[in-house]
């Protein structure tokens, strides 16, 4: 008899301790509800600010194309005022130059000043827009940087280059060939290429010309130098080494090379804004 008494005790006291689990358990399902609740909201929140965000940043970057591009045009009139204005002065200086041929730096001009540190500055635009400017019809060659060759390697970008490519390679070894050898012989071919036939004079100069307007319709709208481009600027044959970095910028879709019967092409693959 005392044994039934235990037994019915102890399942007593379980029963007490699930109707205890059980109530605790509805307690934590509300809860758990209400934070499901919260938790759709704050989702629909985030959701309705990254719209927001991307829609002021697509506004953003609209503003920011039309007064790049009318930066750019206000260059170009500053430029053109500025040769203008040094052609003048020039006139005028000529006679005194001839007269004090050693002169102070700190007398100088500081309008002449300006003028010359303005030449050293390479002027920043487009190639349709060169092709549109008086610098084409002009003799006297002038600075460029086009904005259509524009590309920048970062840390992570050269990190994500096999091992096996880079070899002994350093980041700055690689941007240095990019933007003083490669970019540098696209900007010499585009510069020469859209002048006009009358303002080219010398000799090697007129037969590139000629080669670099042949070669227009290889690739109708792409910019593009040839391996025989490259080698004229190296001024020796494209080797393994540069191979190598050519291969590492193809990699990293700066370039494309083509081949098309014996000719290398390397297309720039990099779109400009």
């Amino acid at each position: 008899m005392d044994k039934n008494i235990e037994k019915l005790c102890k399942n007593l006291d379980l029963i007490e301790e699930k109707i205890i689990v059980l109530q605790e358990k509805q307690q934590n399902l509300e809860s758990l509800q209400n934070l499901m609740e919260l938790s759709t909201e704050a989702k629909l929140s985030i959701t309705a600010l990254k719209n927001e965000l991307d829609e002021n940043l697509v506004t953003l970057k609209k503003h920011y194309k039309t007064l790049k591009k009318q930066m750019e045009y206000q260059q170009l009139l500053i430029l053109n005022l500025m040769e203008k204005v040094d052609q003048l002065q020039v006139k005028q200086v000529a006679p005194r130059i001839a007269l004090h041929p050693i002169a102070d730096s700190q007398n100088v001009n500081p309008n002449t000043k300006s003028t010359i540190m303005a030449e050293n500055t390479p002027l920043r635009m487009k190639i349709t827009d060169y092709e549109n400017s008086p610098f084409i019809s002009r003799r006297k060659p002038v600075q460029l940087q086009f904005l259509d060759f524009e590309a920048h390697i970062s840390v992570e970008d050269f990190a994500a280059i096999p091992s096996y490519m880079k070899g002994r390679e350093s980041l700055d070894e690689l941007r240095s060939f990019l933007e003083q050898t490669l970019i540098t012989c696209f900007t010499d071919k585009y510069t020469l290429m859209c002048k006009k036939r009358d303002a080219v004079r010398n000799p090697h100069d007129i037969e590139m010309w000629k080669v670099y307007n042949q070669q227009k319709g290889d690739f109708p709208h792409k910019y593009f130098i040839t391996e025989g481009d490259l080698s004229r600027k190296l001024g020796k044959l494209v080797d393994k080494k540069i191979n190598n970095k050519l291969q590492m910028l193809r990699h990293l879709n700066i370039i494309k090379e083509m081949r098309k019967v014996k000719t290398i092409y390397y297309i720039w693959n990099v779109a400009s804004e």
